[in-house]
């Protein structure tokens, strides 16, 4: 067997070794140029293609460029500032450079141009998975899909639970936007991941930098953008089907989506949407994780009205989720907990699969309801508002004697209201500015009748912001800066030891900014350099846990001598793109005063409901910097190289000690293969990868055991798309951890008392009909 595995490494090597980054579903390819009626070419033009769900930018010479796309014919929408939209049918494949004239708006002012508007979102690196990328990895989370993108790593309790990392920051310093709005829930334990369905995007973006000015204090570390696909605006009806199937866990997942327009109302549209998924004990390569099981179930809905003028939009969603904790990680006694870190097989491993799923375990329930509105005063203005509703239902449930048992030890409830309301204007052809306030009040409850001592107390908290963000777009050059002001009342109901009820009051208040630049040496090669500083308040859970966490199966003590958290980033980007060569690479430094982090203690503490760790919440002044890393070479015609690395180091400057969770260095290379046919196979796509995880030598000795070993997995992916029909059919196989390798990851909360997963056969299927 190790021959092997010797061997089948060599072979990936010599094939030069893995991750893909896989281009688009299909292949033909569309050149365009887009300008005025003298001619002048027009930037930062919107192309689109509702169809297919497929679009592009103008760059800075009026031309744009569609890849991979199906052959047939499709209705292209383009639109930009200060234009009148414009709207024709196109046929793929084509033979000739597409070429488009857009006429000025009739309410441009005469004296008013706009030129040079690249529309760039943020100066801070960023990353997106959509199309075919993103079906690769569906039936995953929200944390496993975006592995794939370097800088981005998973925090994991176990199998079912991951939450995204950030160029080494989590929970509550990262900031989800789910279809535009503020994910809020219970966010602040490692084992609380987002309550959100990847199925509801057409993609995903990360923003990989301080994007406090726009956002609020919640994006210290970075933004995770969710795009929805755009509502239809015209008659018609077309929909989509995906199935996976995968052997670790015996897991199913089935998501649908059906859309559509109305006869005579143009501009109306409305879509339904809902996933399941199930699966049972997950296994590593030589034992089963007992109680490891979920359940998932998730549905959404949307209308609007939109044209050129105004648009109206609701949406309403609803994520429900049980999920078992592993058993072997709830201990009885303080000499079994010693011996259950780094025990070879946990206690309470069965020896056979079950679907059940018992104490502990987490039942989640997240409802959004949201409307938002635009309204174009002008072609170079438009003002748009949005209101949130979130109610978020967290209940966990520890392992506990007769009745008890069906009782939740932890109960919580959060309901949120947010507004945000939004001012885009160009002031002149170089200056474009926009304006925004944001609101939020939340009320956090904990639901009697658990029995047991809330681990957070009841709080209320309002927030409010206001920012203003201006950017100077000439010749080779985009400037950019902004400011904001936020505001947050924290008043917290707790019952102290003595039982009399405290009712302590926290006002923060901040100011933060960003300054940067980009230069473009040409359209494909440019750099930037953006300057941010951030703030976050402690969060109710950092200064007042007190009890047991059982998810994390450990107890957790607050600290309410917390303070703010001051951040200042620098993040540096360079983007090269020439030919057969493709490089992106970002580097930043993030120096944060008063940073919280939890520390585990040098104790195990028993309790009535057993014996766990303990970790308390501490501050020092810490610095964290790295770099990121993206690769691209294509070396014959149809195969593609993509090597990825990511580099994190997070010092403890107070203590001059390394920060304990922080990422180790990772690199993954990997082939892609992709070859289109005619007949019975439309597109073929192969690709290998080789993921390098090192050992994190760069921690804290306040742990409870050392840093697992470093370790190498071996990914395969084969999908197949079959030719255009009127069901647009796609299959693809996954297989992961090829070599089913043994190890634990330091990430993991659960490597103290198990492996993680073994060998994952993954079978996916897409059926998509207009």
């Amino acid at each position: 067997m190790e021959s092997l595995k010797t061997g089948l490494i060599l072979i990936c090597l010599i094939l030069g070794l893995l991750p893909l980054k896989t281009t688009a579903q299909n292949t033909y390819s569309l050149q365009g140029r887009l300008s005025d009626s003298e001619e002048n070419p027009i930037i930062g033009a919107t192309i689109w293609l509702p169809a297919i769900n497929e679009g592009a930018i103008s760059d800075t010479n009026g031309n744009f460029y569609l890849k991979n796309l199906p052959k047939g014919n499709y209705p292209i929408q383009i639109n930009n500032l200060g234009f009148e939209s414009f709207e024709t049918t196109i046929a793929v494949p084509s033979n000739e450079i597409l070429t488009f004239h857009l006429e000025k708006a009739a309410q441009l002012l005469d004296d008013i141009t706009v030129e040079g508007v690249r529309q760039a979102e943020t100066m801070n690196s960023y990353s997106t998975l959509s199309g075919f990328e993103l079906d690769q990895k569906s039936g995953k989370s929200l944390g496993e899909t975006l592995e794939s993108i370097s800088g981005v790593n998973t925090l994991k309790s176990g199998p079912g639970i991951s939450k995204p990392i950030i160029n080494g920051l989590h929970s509550n310093r990262i900031l989800i936007l789910n279809n535009g709005i503020r994910q809020e829930g219970q966010q602040w334990g490692v084992e609380h991941a987002p309550e959100i369905d990847p199925f509801v995007s057409e993609n995903i973006q990360v923003i990989k930098g301080a994007e406090s000015v726009k956002y609020g204090a919640d994006a210290m570390g970075g933004v995770i953008i969710l795009n929805p696909p755009k509502l239809p605006r015209k008659k018609g009806l077309q929909g989509e089907v995906q199935l996976s199937g995968s052997t670790n866990g015996r897991q199913g997942v089935v998501a649908g989506k059906l859309e559509g327009g109305i006869k005579n109302m143009e501009g109306f549209g409305w879509r339904i949407q809902g996933s399941g998924k199930k699966a049972g004990d997950f296994h590593t390569p030589d034992y089963f994780l007992t109680n490891t099981g979920l359940n998932e179930l998730n549905f959404s809905g949307g209308a609007g009205y939109n044209r050129e003028k105004f648009g109206l939009n609701v949406f309403f969603s609803q994520y429900n989720n049980e999920i078992g904790i592993l058993r072997g990680s709830h201990i009885g006694n303080i000499t079994d907990l010693e011996e259950a870190i780094d025990r070879e097989v946990p206690f309470f491993t069965e020896d056979n699969f079950s679907y059940d799923i018992n104490n502990p375990r987490q039942k989640i329930k997240h409802t959004l309801y949201k409307a938002e509105g635009y309204y174009h005063f002008s072609a170079l203005s438009e003002l748009s508002f949005q209101y949130g509703y979130q109610s978020n239902g967290r209940q966990e449930f520890d392992v506990r004697r007769g009745d008890r048992n069906n009782k939740p030890s932890l109960d919580l409830e959060l309901n949120t209201h947010s507004l945000d309301i939004q001012l885009k204007k160009s002031q002149s052809k170089f200056l474009i500015g926009s304006l925004g306030i944001n609101g939020l009040i939340q009320q956090n409850s904990n639901i009697p009748g658990t029995g047991v001592r809330p681990l957070i107390p009841n709080f209320n908290s309002n927030n409010f912001g206001v920012y203003i963000i201006e950017k100077y777009i000439r010749n080779q050059w985009e400037l950019e800066l902004g400011g904001r002001y936020d505001f947050r009342n924290l008043e917290v109901f707790r019952i102290n030891q003595e039982n009399e009820l405290e009712t302590p009051v926290y006002n923060f208040h901040n100011l933060s900014g960003n300054i940067g630049a980009t230069y473009f040496f040409r359209d494909d090669f440019f750099v930037s350099s953006n300057l941010g500083t951030a703030f976050r308040p402690p969060h109710v859970s950092e200064l007042f846990s007190e009890g047991l966490h059982h998810g994390a199966a450990s107890i957790e003590e607050g600290n309410p001598d917390l303070i703010t958290e001051k951040a200042f980033k620098w993040v540096n980007n360079l983007s090269f793109s020439k030919g057969k060569i493709k490089l992106e690479a970002s580097a930043y430094y993030n120096l944060v005063n008063n940073y919280i982090f939890l520390e585990p203690q040098d104790e195990f503490r028993l309790t009535i409901r057993g014996a766990f760790p303990v970790f308390k919440y501490q501050q020092t002044d810490a610095r964290i910097m790295g770099t990121d890393l993206d690769f691209q070479f294509e070396f014959l015609e149809d195969f593609h190289y993509l090597s990825k690395f990511s580099l994190v180091r997070g010092r403890d400057l107070t203590q001059n000690t390394d920060l304990i969770y922080m990422p180790a260095d990772r690199w993954t290379n990997g082939i892609h293969f992709h070859k289109e046919f005619s007949k019975t196979i439309q597109e073929l796509h192969v690709s290998t990868e080789l993921a390098y995880v090192a050992t994190q030598y760069r921690a804290p000795d306040t742990d409870f055991t050392t840093p697992p070993k470093g370790y190498t997995l071996l990914n395969l992916n084969l999908d197949i798309a079959l030719p255009d029909s009127k069901l647009n059919t796609t299959f693809g196989i996954s297989i992961e951890n090829l070599l089913n390798t043994r190890y634990r990851d330091y990430l993991n909360r659960m490597r103290y008392f198990a492996d993680d997963l073994g060998r994952n056969i993954t079978l996916r299927a897409k059926f998509k009909f207009n």
